[in-house]
């Protein structure tokens, strides 16, 4: 089975929205987003805060989570 697209989330920023931290990328497009990621000092830390997903069910509730915890909800 080989997998088209990968749903990531990354922790959200005081001003994100759910587009900003919930996305579709195919396997390549993730390999240069990480690659990107770590290569920029200022957006370094996201590479720690990325999870990767194989459906966006599971994606969109991770991001869900962590746009509640940051706006004070659990």
């Amino acid at each position: 089975m080989k997998l088209e697209t990968l749903w990531c989330v990354i922790d959200p920023t005081p001003m994100s929205e759910i587009g900003d931290v919930f996305f579709g990328a195919t396997p390549e497009r993730l390999a240069h987003i990480i690659t990107g990621m770590s290569m920029v000092r200022s957006r370094a830390h996201l590479v720690g805060s990325l999870s990767v997903y194989t459906t966006s069910e599971e994606a969109r509730a991770d991001a869900e989570t962590r746009l509640a915890k940051r706006d004070g909800g659990q």
